[in-house]
């Protein structure tokens, strides 16, 4: 038993003695030697170098490209990386730990980035759906359930304080413009324009404190159309049709109206644009 026991000592003290070139280094862990001479440049792996200028490697630098493997899978960067290398003493532990709740922070606000773009790829589809069954036609539909976060006296105010809102709290720039007409008159023009951030968009927008407190729209019931134009201006014409549409089926129309500002154009020396018109009704 002491000769076996002797002789798996030694075994074991070859294989941690014996030294690998780069070629076998690579082909035992199933990468290229470029790889191997990239970490090498990164220094997070340090191999011998001989007197003939070869590079060696032992089984202690196999563990330690499985270690880097590990972290680069937990989201570390090499320099990172190298930076937990030469962590040490009695704290190593805690040290570790604190890189890890980092690097979780960081990744939960990756998911949450990727969930608000998610949300807006589902709201600009929906969008699109909504042109293409309602463009031309008339029908009854809600407004949408909506926070108004902001109001501006024209549009072009509008946009530049909705920009810079939307920096400060990226999850509003899934908020839409939505401008306000006075009917009363044969000229149409905007009163004012509404940043508002639909209810349904709240929870991926991350909703702010500082807007919790915003007045929230009623889903009032309005005619619903989508009209194609060659330029953004809505026109009392416009909404003419949809008061005369409501008339003929039952309904009165209210002296105001609402639209989305546009943001779907097609066409490129010959633009066109797509906007939504609600003009709210009661029943007669």
């Amino acid at each position: 038993i002491g000769n076996a026991q002797h002789t798996t000592k030694e075994k074991y003290s070859d294989m941690r003695e014996k030294k690998y070139r780069i070629r076998e280094m690579a082909d035992i862990l199933g990468v290229s030697t470029d790889t191997l001479r990239f970490y090498e440049k990164k220094q997070v792996m340090k191999p011998e170098k001989g007197e003939n200028g070869y590079r060696y490697y032992t089984k202690e630098d196999i563990r330690n490209f499985l270690w880097i493997i590990y972290s680069r899978k937990l989201g570390f960067g090499l320099e990172e990386i190298v930076e937990l290398k030469n962590e040490g003493g009695e704290d190593v532990l805690d040290q570790f730990k604190a890189h890890v709740l980092s690097q979780m922070e960081k990744e939960r606000a990756v998911i949450e980035e990727h969930e608000r773009i998610i949300k807006r790829l589902l709201l600009t589809v929906q969008d699109i759906d909504s042109i293409k069954t309602h463009m031309g036609k008339y029908s009854i539909a809600a407004f949408p359930a909506a926070r108004i976060l902001s109001s501006f006296p024209d549009q072009h105010q509008a946009i530049k304080e909705w920009y810079e809102i939307a920096k400060q709290y990226p999850g509003l720039d899934m908020a839409y413009l939505h401008s306000s007409y006075s009917l009363k008159g044969e000229d149409t023009c905007p009163f004012k324009v509404d940043l508002l951030l639909y209810e349904e968009a709240e929870q991926e927008a991350k909703l702010p404190e500082a807007f919790k407190e915003c007045i929230q729209m009623e889903q009032t019931p309005c005619v619903y159309t989508v009209v194609r134009k060659e330029n953004d201006e809505v026109t009392r014409e416009d909404f003419r049709k949809m008061e005369e549409w409501a008339f003929q089926n039952g309904y009165e129309p209210q002296p105001w109206g609402w639209s989305n500002v546009p943001i779907f154009r097609d066409g490129t020396e010959r633009p066109f644009y797509y906007i939504g018109l609600y003009l709210p009704i009661n029943e007669r």
